[in-house]
């Protein structure tokens, strides 16, 4: 049995994978974890770099993909391979993502004693836009708040377009309305009012995280063969997990006794590094993944009316 395995997510940006896995050797206890490298179909050589990189380590492994199987798939694949080594966590984490607190290990060992926690979700910051990104949400979000997401998306592809500098209270205001009329007072609302900036700050319990970095404890690890399910290409992961855990009544926490440093977007924008193009291929993909997400509140919604919830 091992403490943790450190699954980082490889897609083409090897500098970022580099600055991510030497953050994580430096860690008190790392050498009782595993840090597993999963190149999710890079196709560029890459994987050899690394693995020329940190093939002395014992401790580290490069998993090859051929196949770029998109952020679901990535992650399920590579929790299939931690999970063999019995260990008492699973950090599903980006590659660009960097730890600073040398003593994160033990840190998450005294949060993980409190209660019987399924998943825990740290304090991520993106320094690049100065931004805490976890939470996505405090509370399970309603359908309004999630369409309300996608049409900011939607809307700063228009103003690209258009030429016209973002500005978000415009978007509030038309926006959300010109995609999602029926859901348009209370995401309004929702913007205005009842999405709070500050929630990183607070420990809260049955949040929906930011996917980019998960600690997976041994009780979901012991109960599920799979991370995220029913998979997407990109985004809701998260959004969909926080559903699952609902539903079999798992207990999760978010703490910023935890902290990890994510550098927003590097792999997607070294493919995308146009602005529009990554907006677009952001949105596109957001569109497939609601249609999945609202597959899944239905069948929750009907399940619960048959009394089997």
């Amino acid at each position: 049995m091992i403490l943790a395995s450190f699954n980082i997510l490889h897609y083409k940006n090897y500098e970022e994978t580099m600055r991510c896995v030497d953050s994580l050797l430096k860690l008190r206890g790392i050498d009782k974890c595993l840090i597993l490298i999963y190149d999710n179909g890079s196709g560029d050589g890459s994987d050899d770099i690394l693995w020329n990189k940190y093939k002395k380590y014992k401790n580290i492994k490069v998993i090859v993909n051929t196949e770029a199987d998109g952020f679901s798939r990535g992650n399920n694949k590579a929790y299939a391979i931690a999970k063999k080594y019995d260990p008492r966590f699973i950090i599903a984490a980006n590659n660009d993502i960097v730890i600073k607190q040398k003593d994160f290990l033990y840190r998450l060992l005294q949060v993980s004693k409190r209660d019987r926690y399924y998943i825990i979700g740290p304090d991520i910051y993106a320094p690049t836009v100065a931004e805490h990104q976890s939470p996505l949400y405090a509370e399970y979000p309603t359908a309004a708040h999630v369409e309300a997401d996608m049409a900011v998306v939607r809307g700063r592809i228009e103003d690209i377009d258009e030429g016209v500098k973002w500005e978000t209270n415009r978007l509030k205001k038309n926006r959300i309305k010109k995609y999602f009329p029926k859901q348009a007072i209370e995401a309004v609302r929702y913007f205005t009012g009842n999405k709070k900036t500050e929630d990183w700050k607070k420990e809260i319990v049955n949040p929906v995280f930011s996917g980019s970095f998960l600690i997976v404890t041994n009780h979901f690890i012991r109960e599920n063969d799979i991370l995220f399910q029913p998979e997407t290409r990109f985004y809701f992961e998260e959004l969909l997990l926080a559903g699952r855990c609902r539903e079999k009544g798992y207990k999760t926490l978010y703490t910023p006794k935890l902290k990890i440093y994510h550098m927003h977007g590097a792999s997607t924008l070294k493919a995308y590094d146009d602005i529009r193009n990554y907006l677009e291929f952001k949105y596109t993909n957001m569109l497939d993944s609601y249609e999945i997400y609202k597959k899944e509140e239905e069948r929750r919604n009907d399940s619960s009316s048959d009394g089997n919830i």
